[in-house]
């Protein structure tokens, strides 16, 4: 199989798994807008985003680790065994400490939704972690698999608890907990327990397992940092309300980011897995990424008002401001994410880690310094500068490997700003015009890759047959 059709092939398998479950989740947006108050939207947002900060600092990044490790032990038994049981006993032994270390502050403090976190923060690590022990093993589709199948049980329970039960906020975090820790069960019992064997724990692997997954932790939560970074400066200069606007505009670059994620994981089995680089093919791929991406954009942008205005609550409706900022760095943070495949196919994640704390630093400049005088406008440019900066160091850092125009990415950034300032002026014909334009743009761009796609996708169903 060619590497274009093998990343076809992966692209589609993840795209079920994690497109599909992301498209469940995000139907629950709306949803909870026309149940949920804003101050209980910023609460619920502040909690998801504090839980997918703490996983990745609680695990130390371990499951990435063990993913990278897995993809070469393939052939070794007890390698593998090595890796996944020291993994897990790293995992299970920071969560013994998280849940001690919640138990010690309850007896001092009375915090809300404590337990609720905590709970949140064990389901999601062990799941996480089984998760990518599932796919360095190579069961790509199985990965997919549960992923679907944690975000029906989500939706489902959700459901359930918010329309019978009447739980409001309350019912949907216990929804979440369920959900994750059932689907953490199945994965456990049906590939990881074979797996695990306490007298395989190896020290001399776990160190070189942590000295891989440390740099990765800013990497990895990069998008969730600034976005609590600018939660917090949202709440030292505004107020809870106004998180839980700057929350429903956060929700909706979700479309991006499962589509991001689906592509990037594909990606990086490629080119991570190739004994040797393909600076040709590695360039095409990002020619046709970022046509793609920003295709999306164009018409993300476009499009902005009308889900902010039927999408949630009007209460909700000042969203539309903040989204195509948002939008746009969600593409530029993809990118970024493209060229991280390059550093952890050499292991070299300190280079990641410089990268992702510039980025950091200068939001956390930009979003404190501005939002006094602009508002919320302030947390999202800052967010959009953010990973820009990222982006570009990772871009000079890397050009000895792959050496990228990045001319057509540019490009398309302007025409995605120029669209956003006349996004600005809320004009009725303006909005009709940069739509159809959109649209048009980005069947255009893409019409190599849709056939490509679709030429691909038809062999192997053919095949299969």
């Amino acid at each position: 199989m060619s590497k274009g059709k093998a990343l076809i092939r992966n692209t589609a398998i993840y795209t079920f798994g994690t497109f599909g479950s992301k498209v469940l989740i995000f139907l629950l947006v709306p949803l909870f807008s026309f149940y949920l108050t804003a101050i209980e939207m910023g609460q619920y947002d502040m909690i998801l985003i504090s839980v997918s900060l703490a996983v990745p600092l609680i695990t130390l990044q371990i499951s990435d680790a063990a993913y990278r490790w897995i993809i070469d032990c393939k052939e070794s038994e007890i390698r593998l065994r090595q890796v996944v049981t020291s993994g897990f006993v790293l995992v299970s032994g920071f969560l013994i400490l998280v849940w001690l270390l919640a138990l010690v502050i309850s007896l001092y403090w009375e915090i809300p939704y404590l337990w609720y976190f905590v709970s949140m923060v064990s389901a999601t690590a062990y799941f996480t972690y089984f998760q990518q022990v599932i796919r360095g093993m190579g069961f790509t589709k199985f990965f997919a698999l549960f992923g679907i199948l944690q975000s029906f049980l989500i939706l489902g329970l959700s459901l359930f608890f918010l329309l019978v039960l009447d739980k409001g906020l309350e019912g949907i975090l216990i929804a979440n907990i369920l959900a994750v820790l059932l689907t953490s069960a199945i994965q456990f019992f049906w590939k990881i327990i074979t797996k695990i064997r306490f007298s395989m724990f190896s020290r001399p692997v776990l160190i070189s397992l942590l000295k891989y997954s440390l740099p990765l932790i800013p990497n990895s939560i990069s998008w969730w940092l600034i976005n609590i970074v600018n939660r917090y400066v949202i709440l030292i200069f505004l107020s809870i309300y106004y998180n839980g606007i700057y929350a429903i505009s956060a929700r909706f670059p979700a479309i991006l980011i499962m589509i991001n994620s689906v592509f990037i994981l594909a990606w990086q089995d490629q080119f991570i897995q190739e004994k040797k680089t393909d600076s040709e093919f590695s360039i095409k791929v990002f020619d046709r990424y970022v046509k793609f991406e920003f295709g999306l954009v164009l018409i993300l942008i476009s499009i902005s008002e009308l889900l902010a205005k039927y999408a949630v609550d009007d209460t909700f409706y000042e969203a539309r401001r903040y989204m195509p900022f948002l939008f746009l760095a969600t593409a530029v943070s993809a990118f970024a994410a493209y060229f991280g495949a390059f550093y952890l196919k050499r292991k070299e994640t300190k280079d990641l880690f410089l990268s992702t704390l510039l980025g950091g630093i200068v939001n956390l400049a930009f979003s404190f310094g501005m939002i006094s005088f602009i508002g919320l406008y302030a947390p999202a440019i800052g967010t959009l500068i953010g990973f820009l900066t990222v982006l570009l160091y990772r871009v000079r850092q890397t050009k000895d490997v792959v050496a990228i125009n990045i001319t057509p990415f540019l490009t398309l950034f302007l025409a995605s700003i120029v669209m956003i300032a006349l996004k600005l002026i809320e004009n009725t014909v303006i909005d009709f015009f940069l739509i159809i334009t959109s649209l048009t743009s980005f069947f255009l761009m893409n019409k190599k890759t849709f056939k490509t796609i679709y030429t691909s996708l038809f062999n192997e169903i053919r095949i299969n047959r």
